[in-house]
This record gives structure tokens, C-alpha cells and sequence, in this order.
């Protein structure tokens, strides 16, 4: 594994991904506001989330009936959300489909210090997004054919560390997921 440094690290990933969308999305009105997009339109060859198998997910420890999907009003980025026990939500996981290229991740100053890795052949980084000692996430972003697949795992009510627990989750949902 390379261990890079891009700078610090001010919010989430979320946030992060919220200011690439703002950028690339350019300004087109007199208000210098982005042009509303339909959320039923996506960018063709996008892959959504939120048809990763059942079984993918439960084998991952995931509960298919907490799905959430969460689709920004970007034709180029789609999301859905899981958690592993809803009783507990001892683990929540997201998956994110964008068309924004790894290299773009790499370059945000959200992401801060990255790790380059290999999970289920695919390579890509893995980093913590935001501030690495209140911050309970890790975010693992994958280079796919239209673009990016990032997955993160929140950890909440245990001490397991969110990296370890985001390579497990990610290794098992990479089999569901189209490169």
C-alpha cells in the first residue's frame, strides 16, 4: 500500500462530493444557480446502487429492507444507503456512482491522506474523510468504466474501526457491483 497526502482534511465526503457536484456543475442562470436536473434522468451507462443483488448485501451483513436511496438532482451521481442491523445500526454503508474520475477524488482537499488499494481486483484509495479523530467513516473510491464507485461505512455504537470494517464490506459487495 502507498500512503499519499493531499492536505488537510476539512469535512466529510459528502460534503466534499457536494462541492465537486457545485463545481462541475457550473453556473447557468442570472442567479449564478446550477439549471435543476430531473432526478429520474441519469447520465447513460451509470450504474445505480440500489440494484446491487439482495443477497450481495445481506452476505455483506447488510439489511436489504433499510435501503435508502438518496439521488442528488445530478444526472451523474447516484446513491443508496444500508445499515447492518436496524435495531442496532451498528454499521451504515453507502454506495455512490458517479461519473467524476478517481484521479478528481484524489485531488480533493476533503480527502486528505488516502491509501492506495486492491479490493475484490479492483484497484483505488481508501481514506477517511473530514477529521480523522472524530470522524467514525472510510470511504473506499474505485476507478469503474463510467467513472467512480465509492463505498463508505459508518460505524456507530462500537469500537470497530471503520477502515477495517469498509474492506470487509467493500470486498464482499465488489462481487455485485459491474466494473
Amino acid at each position: 500500500m502507498t500512503h499519499h497526502t493531499t492536505g488537510p482534511r476539512h469535512t466529510t465526503a459528502t460534503a466534499a462530493l457536494l462541492v465537486l457536484t457545485a463545481q462541475l456543475a457550473g453556473c447557468s442562470g442570472p442567479d449564478h444557480q446550477p439549471e435543476p436536473q430531473s432526478a429520474s434522468t441519469t447520465e447513460p451507462g451509470i450504474w445505480n446502487p440500489c440494484t446491487i443483488p439482495d443477497e450481495t448485501l445481506t452476505h455483506a451483513g447488510l439489511d436489504p429492507t433499510t435501503e435508502i436511496p438518496a439521488t442528488p438532482q445530478r444526472p451523474d451521481i447516484l446513491l443508496c444507503n444500508w445499515r447492518s442491523d436496524p435495531a442496532v445500526w451498528h454499521h451504515i454503508v453507502e454506495i455512490t456512482s458517479t461519473t467524476i474520475p478517481l484521479d478528481t477524488y484524489k485531488r480533493l482537499p476533503t480527502t486528505g491522506a488516502y491509501t492506495d488499494i486492491t479490493i475484490g481486483g479492483r484497484t483505488g484509495i481508501q481514506y477517511r474523510p473530514g477529521d480523522t479523530t472524530t470522524q467514525r467513516r472510510c470511504d473506499a473510491t474505485f476507478a469503474t468504466t463510467w467513472g467512480t464507485i465509492t463505498i463508505s461505512t459508518t460505524t456507530t455504537g462500537t469500537p470497530d474501526d471503520p477502515c477495517q470494517r469498509n474492506t470487509v464490506t467493500a470486498t464482499t459487495l465488489s462481487s455485485g457491483i459491474p466494473r
